[in-house]
């Protein structure tokens, strides 16, 4: 089975991939649209592309810090110039890479299907490698001289940068269900943010204490598929607002200094929330793309013209925001209205948050593309 429907899949023990399959075909209702014309007004425009190894069946994004882009495909990692997209090191693992990548300039950290974290030093050179409890499940989280990682037991485990000894570790609760999607941790004043599999998203400081939780949802429902109600993608932090979404659930902002509500909305996200200066984007179990004020959470627009083509989070590209598709496709969108202005195309699926750079963004594809792209208008 391919991985075209793998964003909204549900996990228990195993991930369950869909695609390819009955669930996928023509007759069914949660078969991706196809593409209608549009009058293009804008262009995608590839700056530069370069080739990875796949990452088929993980979430694989790239990480920038400092002047380096730092990605990983197959069994290798790499560094490259963000300017130009050119390779500066290349360094080979023995095993498959399933999640990252984690840098902050001086270490690069990866997880591996071996259920490894690995160590790199700035130049590529492994540091150390230490054997997770269970799958590694989101990119490790690099800075303040440690290493993050997660697994998919939802435990939290910090590591030295430098030496890979353990430093501190949370153990949350076990969920019996979980969502398969893209999910990372950030920091965040004096410690990092992380999602759980129970709707709440909790602060840890650097030496691993409790210091913050803030329920996104509550589960509802009578079966345990019903009340899943994972906090998913990556808390967003702008403008002294602390946002996140939760499967089928809510995106709820809270003020970044005293934790207090400024507004909710109820939406089936399957994305974390992304903005600009005044707008939060989610994307929902149907690709619709919801666009909410960042200061009241109105909402301005959706556009549900892509359903089930498995979206990734919008991100801002110039004058439009752009959201990548199953197929490859990178869709412009007017951010006021939300019409769709162009469309352009990479070789393999986008699931993962583009990551915005100068007046453009980095994408990432499962057949291995990474490429900078800009919007112009027509």
């Amino acid at each position: 089975m391919s991985q075209k429907l793998l964003r909204t899949a549900i996990a228990a023990g195993l991930a369950l991939a869909l695609g390819g399959c009955s669930l996928f075909s023509s007759e069914s209702p949660r078969a991706p649209v196809k593409l209608t014309e549009i009058q293009q007004t804008a262009s995608v425009n590839t700056v530069w592309s370069t080739k990875l190894g796949s990452s088929e069946h993980s979430f694989l994004t790239p990480a920038l810090a400092g002047n380096g882009l730092y990605a990983a495909g197959s069994n290798e990692v790499f560094r490259i110039d963000p300017s130009n997209g050119a390779k500066v090191w290349t360094a080979s693992l023995k095993e498959k890479v399933v999640a990252g990548v984690g840098s902050d300039g001086y270490f690069v950290a990866v997880g591996t299907d071996q259920g490894n974290v690995v160590a790199l030093s700035a130049e590529g050179k492994e540091l150390w490698r230490r054997k997770m409890p269970s799958e590694v499940d989101m990119p490790p989280l690099v800075g303040h001289d440690l290493v993050i990682v997660h697994t998919s037991d939802t435990r939290v485990t910090a590591f030295n940068a430098r030496t890979g000894e353990q430093a501190w570790y949370y153990q949350g609760q076990v969920p019996i269900l979980s969502v398969r999607a893209p999910r990372q941790m950030i920091f965040f004043a004096d410690g990092i943010l992380v999602g759980q599999a129970n709707g709440k998203l909790i602060g840890i400081s650097l030496t691993g204490k409790v210091a913050f939780e803030a329920s996104i949802s509550m589960p509802s429902g009578i079966t345990e598929v019903e009340r899943l109600n994972d906090v998913v993608g990556a808390p967003l932090v702008t403008s002294g607002v602390l946002c996140a979404a939760s499967y089928q659930g809510r995106v709820t902002c809270m003020s970044a200094q005293n934790g207090s509500v400024r507004w909710t909305e109820k939406v089936d996200a399957v994305t974390g929330p992304t903005a600009d200066l005044k707008t939060v984007y989610v994307v929902d179990e149907k690709s619709t793309i919801h666009a909410y004020s960042l200061a009241t959470g109105g909402e301005l627009w959706k556009n549900d013209t892509m359903k089930y083509r498995q979206n990734s989070a919008p991100v801002a590209v110039g004058s439009y925001v752009a959201s990548g598709d199953y197929d490859g496709y990178v869709h412009l969108l007017d951010p006021i209205t939300g019409r769709e202005m162009g469309r352009g195309r990479l070789s393999g699926a986008i699931y993962t948050t583009p990551i915005a750079y100068g007046d453009g963004a980095i994408f990432q594809t499962v057949d291995g593309e990474l490429a900078f792209i800009r919007s112009t208008s027509r």
